[in-house]
């Protein structure tokens, strides 16, 4: 490594660590909670790690997506720290840290071989990976451990790159790159689907005059030959039923109408993300003609004008702008392979494109260099104070992001949610029944999840009639929600009601067979009937689901349910 590329990964690294910083003493937050408290990580084999849907964890009772790279790195974490959040959020920053110094020496060879001279080289480089590694849209992936899937997704995806272009490249005709990146984009797919575009990517490199085409042509049958014949198959093996990544929207044609929505909305984010919020609101499959949609076509269409001139003319910028189109597939509403439509964590491989765009047309196109660099290190230094300031108000504690997200989304649930359950971990029902009654103010009281956190706050009041009405309203809203029945049913089974327990415990398997909770719950009520034959049936049922559950078993052995 030379004294620049030394002096340049200082700087990069340095920045870094200053721009999220303080999230490294945050807790855990949003879906951490419910993944650090899964039996998946707490008490899990690694085999069962692996085969494991991660939403699943969440009871996303329709999202089993199965990253099990990221989920066992989150497990082995664990089992070596155990809960503390310093040292997964640590580790976070680790990764997207080298991401950006990979990125450095990725973007570096792609310009080496497309002319650029030596300086231009090192300066774009440079100051892509800068932007990438203090871009305030990365806050989101780095201080939620579950973010994890988007920063090993995206660190695999540019390895997967760079070893491929070192192998188009490469005079000794050498195979060993060629399988090191189909490695790589295999590592990348169990990372997060997110990764799935890369050969669509792939073909782009096509618009450089230079490229061996046959070589090429070769080396993306490959990369097809790893995601077709082992990714896909070793998916659906373990999540069964589970097609989002390739199966289209229920609603095709109002996503596609949406489309130039999101696009507008990632762009905004990219180029202005000073106002950054956790939970975007967007009316999504809505095909009238009303302001915004106009205003979004206006926003998209030229840069699609301008995506095409680029690849015919400036064949590096709109090689780049293909990367943040492409990469934007799955977020996008046409494909489910996401659970909302706008998060600021889903740019953490279409963000690098976008970057390269940016600077190569400051760089090396239109300003006066001096004044060009100028231009970036102000942008570089406004994105490090920003995703500082951000990290540091909003995604260090559960309270802090509900209420930001309160005040920028008022019209979303999850910031009210949030609070509720911050407010009853701190064994404060009180505060969260105030936090309940301005989401019903706000939202309404027939919304799933308010009735959920009300039947919980009025339980821990002892309120049990009240609970009862909640959960009641709830299966109104939702008759196929298995925690609504669970929950319920238990109510029924502390109060003696056992006809009526069962009904609601046998109905909540009906809607999710493998529904852990359920399990649970019929194991402890066929022990209380004497029918110990069946409730050995529900456990072993529940211990091939969810393996070792040690606080679950010391509670039957204690009770003399089974022998040890």
């Amino acid at each position: 490594m030379k004294m620049p590329d030394k002096k340049y990964i200082c700087i990069i690294v340095l920045f870094g660590v200053i721009a999220f910083l303080p999230s490294l003493w945050g807790g855990f937050i949003f879906d951490d909670l419910p993944l650090m408290k899964s039996s998946v990580i707490l008490d899990s084999s690694p085999s069962k790690v692996l085969t494991t849907g991660v939403l699943n964890i969440l009871d996303a009772k329709y999202q089993g997506y199965w990253r099990p790279l990221g989920l066992f790195s989150i497990w082995l974490e664990h089992k070596i720290f155990g809960l503390h959040s310093f040292f997964f959020k640590l580790d976070s920053l680790i990764i997207h840290i080298f991401t950006a110094i990979l990125l450095y020496f990725t973007i570096l060879l792609l310009l080496r071989k497309n002319n650029f001279d030596e300086k231009s080289q090192k300066i774009i480089s440079f100051f892509t990976a800068l932007l990438f590694v203090v871009h305030t849209s990365h806050t989101e992936a780095i201080a939620m451990v579950s973010g994890r899937y988007d920063l090993m997704a995206a660190f695999f995806t540019i390895l997967t790159f760079y070893l491929f272009i070192r192998w188009l490249y490469d005079e000794n005709k050498s195979v060993y790159w060629l399988i090191a990146s189909s490695l790589a984009f295999f590592l990348a797919l169990i990372s997060k689907e997110s990764a799935s575009p890369l050969p669509i990517l792939l073909l782009f490199l096509y618009i450089f005059p230079k490229i061996p085409r046959k070589k090429l042509a070769i080396g993306i049958l490959t990369i097809l030959v790893v995601a077709i014949f082992i990714y896909f198959p070793l998916r659906l093996h373990f999540m069964p039923g589970e097609t989002h990544l390739i199966r289209a929207g229920d609603k095709f044609y109002g996503a596609l109408f949406n489309i130039p929505h999101i696009i507008s909305r990632y762009i905004q984010i990219m180029l202005f993300p000073f106002r950054p919020n956790p939970l975007y609101h967007i009316d999504i499959f809505t095909i009238s003609l009303d302001f915004r949609t106009a205003i979004s076509w206006i926003i998209t269409i030229p840069f699609i004008i301008v995506l095409i001139y680029f690849l015919i003319k400036r064949k590096i910028e709109g090689f780049g702008l293909a990367w943040f189109f492409v990469f934007l597939l799955p977020a996008i509403g046409i494909f489910e392979t996401v659970g909302s439509y706008i998060a600021e964590r889903y740019l953490s491989i279409p963000s690098i494109g976008f970057l390269l765009t940016v600077v190569v047309l400051v760089v090396h196109r239109y300003f006066h260099k001096r004044i060009s660099y100028l231009l970036l290190w102000v942008f570089a230094i406004a994105l490090c104070s920003t995703s500082f300031i951000y990290t540091e108000t909003v995604w260090t504690s559960q309270m802090k992001l509900g209420n930001y997200i309160v005040k920028h989304s008022p019209r979303r649930s999850t910031g009210y949610m949030m609070c509720a359950i911050e407010a009853i971990s701190a064994d404060n029902p009180v505060k969260a029944i105030e936090y309940l009654r301005k989401h019903a103010v706000s939202i309404g009281t027939k919304y799933k999840d308010f009735c959920k956190i009300s039947a919980v706050v009025h339980s821990m009041l002892g309120d049990t009639d009240s609970a009862m009405y909640y959960y009641k309203l709830g299966i109104s809203v939702d008759e196929n929600d298995p925690q609504f029945h669970n929950n319920l049913g238990f109510i029924f089974f502390k109060q003696d009601e056992m006809d009526s327990a069962l009904f609601h415990f046998k109905r909540s398997l009906e809607i999710t067979p493998n529904y852990p909770y359920a399990l649970r719950n019929l194991i402890l009520f066929y022990l209380s009937e004497g029918d110990t034959a069946i409730a050995k049936k529900y456990y072993k049922k529940f211990r091939s689901i969810v393996g070792k559950d040690s606080t679950f078993e010391n509670i039957l052995y204690e009770n003399n349910s089974f022998s040890q």
